[in-house]
């Protein structure tokens, strides 16, 4: 019997999850493409690649044809502008230029921002970009820094400041992490 009720719950829960959507205008996968490889340096565009750019059915916005030209180059064919070509197929072309924050689409941006941050490289990069390097302890001021990265002119909530600095096992890393796969940055 509880095993039924549980089982009729689920249902009403994914049921009514799905009938209920707010449409938000999105940034498209050039937007965010982009936005990742400023924020963590160019030496990402493989891994943003793969989980941003070759996903146009997810992030929208078609591919641009028209600003991709390729080259010969020592017996082999180079794209320049390798970002702007169709990924997968020509169709990509008429993709919509929106598209709504999805689990999958929220699952592409978790992957990419591990991988991200799982990267030296990256890490010294945003270091250079915010301008203290990441093993300091947290401070307010360092936390809006960081925060304003992701979230342009804004700070932290008060109530939210005295969180982070309060928690002393809470590493930089984390702090990234969670502002990373954050779909509130994705939004126009």
């Amino acid at each position: 019997m509880k095993v039924i009720i549980l089982f009729l719950i689920n249902i009403q829960l994914i049921y009514g999850s799905s009938s209920y959507k707010v449409d938000y205008r999105t940034l498209d996968k050039f937007y965010v493409y982009n936005f990742l490889l400023s924020t963590f340096g160019p030496h990402n565009k493989d891994i943003l690649k793969k989980n941003i750019l070759s996903r146009p059915e997810v992030f929208a916005g078609g591919c641009l044809p028209y600003k991709v030209s390729i080259y010969r180059k020592e017996n082999s064919e180079e794209v320049e502008n390798d970002e702007d070509r169709c990924i997968n197929h020509p169709d990509e072309i008429g993709d919509p230029s929106f598209a709504p924050i999805t689990s999958i689409r929220q699952s592409l941006v978790e992957s990419a921002c591990i991988e991200l941050l799982g990267n030296k490289e990256s890490i010294t990069y945003f270091e250079k970009k915010i301008g203290f390097k990441l093993k300091q302890p947290p401070s307010i001021e360092n936390l809006n820094k960081v925060v304003d990265i992701f979230f342009y002119k804004r700070s932290v909530a008060n109530r939210y400041q005295t969180t982070f600095m309060n928690i002393d096992k809470i590493s930089w890393k984390t702090i990234l992490l969670t502002l990373c796969k954050s779909p509130e940055w994705q939004l126009l």
